[in-house]
């Protein structure tokens, strides 16, 4: 995984950028819920762009995994009739004292539950493609930790906007942008949390986009839900 970060404004790259970025396991654990099989800090990292703005990494590609299903959350999903499934991803949190900070999930492409996040946090410009990988540089070592040698890459390119920019300028500089190639993330990233992401599971399913589904004393009820996922493996 490897990219660019670059200046909404003037397009010029940004050194000294921190890449923080997690994910589950190839089980769909993460580090914390699994403390049999991994370490701490397991699939979590935190990076630096040099001083061309670039950043490069190994990372697992990510799974998709289960909402757990032994609690309420499960019965309000089945009452929606929608399955517990999330689509891969990888958080992000990329910062820099003077830019928004950006907090999103990426998901690769070819995920089959993109189009049916049980959370609805999947947005357009945070689909990625692991393309084959072409190579790499002599300046980065080959992997040779679990998992063997790598074989996908992915090219992601950000955005940020530096701090003090108004919602409406970055909306508009987005829209109107002719590289569509880079992952600005529009307003998502460049303004930092509008991209939705599974922080609470139960904030997202009395969310807008389902609550005139069910009454609001029921959502009222749903506060208080273990967002831990269940044991097993969805390879």
């Amino acid at each position: 995984m490897h990219g660019i970060v670059r200046d909404l404004k003037t397009q010029k790259p940004i050194p000294n950028v921190t890449f923080d970025m997690w994910q589950a396991s190839s089980n769909g654990k993460y580090d914390f819920q699994d403390p049999d099989n991994q370490s701490d800090n397991n699939l979590r990292g935190k990076f630096k762009t040099d001083e061309n703005g670039e950043y490069r990494l190994y990372c697992l590609r990510p799974t998709a995994y289960s909402l757990p299903q032994d609690g309420p959350a499960y019965q309000l999903l089945q009452a929606l009739d929608r399955h517990p499934m999330r689509p891969a991803h990888i958080h992000l949190m990329v910062t820099h004292p003077d830019y928004k900070e950006v907090v999103t999930q990426i998901y690769p492409k070819d995920d089959p539950w993109l189009s049916t996040d049980t959370v609805f946090a999947v947005k357009d410009d945070l689909v990625v493609d692991f393309a084959p990988l072409k190579g790499i540089p002599s300046s980065v070592k080959p992997h040779t930790g679990p998992g063997g040698e790598a074989t996908k890459e992915l090219e992601l390119n950000l955005v940020l906007a530096p701090k003090g920019t108004s919602k409406q300028w970055v909306k508009a500089l987005s829209e109107t942008s002719a590289d569509r190639s880079t992952h600005h993330f529009r307003y998502g990233c460049a303004l930092g949390h509008e991209a939705l992401s599974a922080v609470s599971v139960y904030k997202l399913l009395i969310s807008d986009c389902i609550v005139s589904e069910i009454h609001k004393e029921l959502a009222d009820s749903f506060t208080d839900v273990d967002i831990q996922p269940q044991s097993g493996s969805w390879e």
